[in-house]
């Protein structure tokens, strides 16, 4: 299960989202990112994506244009709850953004939840009550799981962010609705990450082909391609994703 179909949602939602804050910023200044890859997008000093930005825009003129027309980069100005951003990514799935939002706002009513949302909030409910809110059978047995073992102890959200970003993706692939994508998009939007590339994302690699010119489903092509967006592959992807809204 999956949203590759819809590459937009999650990035969509998380930055337009007005209903809970991101996270407060650490205590302590983040190393530069340049240092530490696990570093999230985080600076106290300048626009947390400047260097990104500055190296992206000379390494790719294609970029260099994006960022000129776009502006600045936001990816930064976010430390999203991970389990509320995961229940985000879970109940959107195979959606549009506008129906995955009226689907969020109705399981919040039908558990009475306020946001973010907690493992503590899905204790009391079965599928049963969270399919009476829209959801198929299968997201409300996820959403229950993930709750469960999140409350059991047996996976620890707050300590992803000091992990290396594959094994984040190691402790998440195989729960019930998340997939390498839904974990990519975590190491992004929330952790923060800076070099993700999600290959599986087709809005991606639909960027590519328009901006590029690449063949379809060339995974070495674009692999190349983003080989010299390293290392902020996460910014170059928020671009194309951007680019893919605007208009023609």
């Amino acid at each position: 299960m999956g949203v590759r179909n819809y590459p937009h949602f999650l990035w969509t939602i998380l930055l337009t989202d007005r209903e809970t804050p991101p996270l407060a910023p650490a205590a302590t200044p983040s190393p530069a990112l340049g240092q530490n890859m696990n570093a999230p997008l985080i600076s106290n000093d300048e626009p947390p994506t400047a260097a990104a930005e500055a190296k992206l825009a000379l390494a790719d003129p294609r970029l260099a244009e994006l960022i000129e027309r776009i502006g600045p980069c936001p990816l930064g100005t976010l430390r999203r709850d991970p389990f509320d951003a995961l229940v985000v990514a879970i109940v959107g799935q195979q959606l549009s953004t506008k129906a995955a939002a009226t689907l969020r706002e109705r399981l919040q009513t039908r558990i009475g939840a306020a946001r973010p949302f907690e493992p503590g909030h899905f204790r009391p409910y079965s599928a049963e009550t969270l399919q009476g809110a829209g959801l198929s059978g299968a997201k409300a047995r996820a959403l229950l799981h993930l709750a469960a073992v999140v409350e059991r102890g047996e996976l620890d959200l707050a300590g992803l962010a000091g992990q290396a970003d594959e094994a984040v993706i190691a402790a998440l692939v195989g729960l019930p609705g998340i997939g390498r994508w839904t974990a990519e998009m975590l190491l992004i939007f929330s952790l923060g990450r800076p070099d993700v590339l999600s290959m599986t994302d087709s809005g991606l690699r639909r960027a590519a082909r328009r901006l590029y010119g690449l063949p379809d489903r060339d995974d070495e092509a674009f692999q190349r391609l983003a080989e010299g967006w390293r290392p902020y592959r996460s910014v170059a992807s928020w671009y194309l994703w951007r680019f893919l809204d605007q208009p023609p």
